[in-house]
């Protein structure tokens, strides 16, 4: 019993808030041209994935921190004819944003501008959670940097 309960509790506090999907990008960015735009390729499959959400993006999303800097966007790779409207406005598949961007792994993060354009490094792949934090806290920073360089 004493179990059941513990492993409940687990349960519930690890809950991850929801990240929405990519459904219309350019919606995003014409209203929130200064936020980094964070592309999140995913699949269910992917037990990376998963320990990722939990052990680092949960805790991100939750905190708050990178709210006024980026927002989060989740594409699922393993849902490839998943229309999305694009940053130029046009209606394309998962797929075809995954093959833009040349997505071959999941999990991968993309930092991106309202072009669409990469505004700092990738993160492909996961290994363990000990620095991802530290990668994933600075390619924001160096995103947030290179966009607010290009307005002034």
């Amino acid at each position: 019993m004493l179990i059941i309960l513990i492993s409940g509790t687990n349960q519930s506090s690890a809950r991850i808030p929801e990240m929405p999907i990519a459904t219309d990008l350019k919606a995003f960015v014409d209203e929130f041209p200064d936020r980094v735009v964070v592309l999140y390729f995913t699949a269910e499959y992917c037990m990376y994935c998963q320990v990722l959400d939990r052990e680092v993006l949960g805790p991100v999303l939750r905190s708050g921190d990178y709210e006024a800097i980026s927002q989060f966007f989740r594409v699922k790779h393993d849902a490839p004819e998943t229309k999305l409207t694009d940053f130029d406005g046009k209606k394309i598949s998962n797929d075809d944003l995954i093959q833009r961007y040349q997505v071959d792994v999941t999990p991968t993060i993309m930092f991106l501008g309202p072009d669409g354009l990469e505004v700092a490094s990738s993160i492909v792949g996961f290994l363990t959670v000990d620095f991802y934090g530290a990668y994933l806290d600075q390619s924001l920073k160096d995103g947030r940097t290179h966009l607010l360089s290009k307005t002034n």
